[in-house]
């Protein structure tokens, strides 16, 4: 979500469809909920007794996690959290919800009016953690939903730039280019080649 290189392909492309990959977009309002429960939990460490605060231990990986992926006494410590902080809660349903959009099969004008109602039902409950999100999604909305023209992603191009920066890591010292190609290919290539990882 950068104007110069938006703006340079659609002078040099004639044509094409910008796509905001989706796990930028992820990433973005995931950040304000994120924000928002570390603005809580401080608070509740002012408000809350020791005991009380040490039982939501953890608590920053459950939040993070959809609650069908949480087991009972997960779910139950989750839940906890929400009773001491509603608002919490809130901000985690709707973020959860805007996940959902992004799952479901919708067509471009769908997942429009979808995220369009969800901004004026944040707003209506004055969620104000998702300010920055709401910004980014009016000022990107078009490239943000052509993403459900084809649902496409950049996820395999960002798995392999983080594989060839853990070689580059591990190649340390190489200075021939073609050695430090010969473990990228292998590393690419090789389980399928040799049956390894």
């Amino acid at each position: 979500m950068y104007d110069g290189y938006s703006n340079a392909v659609y002078e040099e492309l004639h044509g094409v469809e910008v796509v905001v990959d989706r796990f930028h977009v992820t990433k973005s309002y995931r950040a304000c909920a994120d924000n928002a429960r570390i603005k809580e939990m401080k608070t509740l460490k002012k408000t809350l007794s020791s005991e009380d605060y040490a039982q939501l231990k953890g608590v920053m990986w459950l939040f993070r996690k959809s609650l069908w992926d949480l087991n009972e006494e997960q779910q139950i410590k989750l839940i906890q959290l929400f009773n001491y902080a509603p608002e919490l809660k809130q901000i985690y349903i709707y973020r959860e919800a805007l996940t959902g959009i992004f799952n479901r099969p919708l067509s471009k004008s769908q997942a429009e009016a979808e995220l369009n109602s969800w901004v004026e039902q944040v707003r209506n409950l004055k969620l104000d953690c998702f300010n920055s999100f709401i910004v980014t999604l009016q000022n990107w909305q078009h490239e943000i939903t052509n993403y459900f023209l084809r649902r496409e992603t950049s996820g395999f191009v960002e798995g392999l730039n983080n594989k060839i920066k853990v070689i580059k890591r591990r190649c340390y010292g190489i200075y021939d280019i073609g050695r430090l190609f010969q473990h990228i290919w292998l590393d690419v290539e090789g389980r399928r080649l040799f049956g390894y990882a």
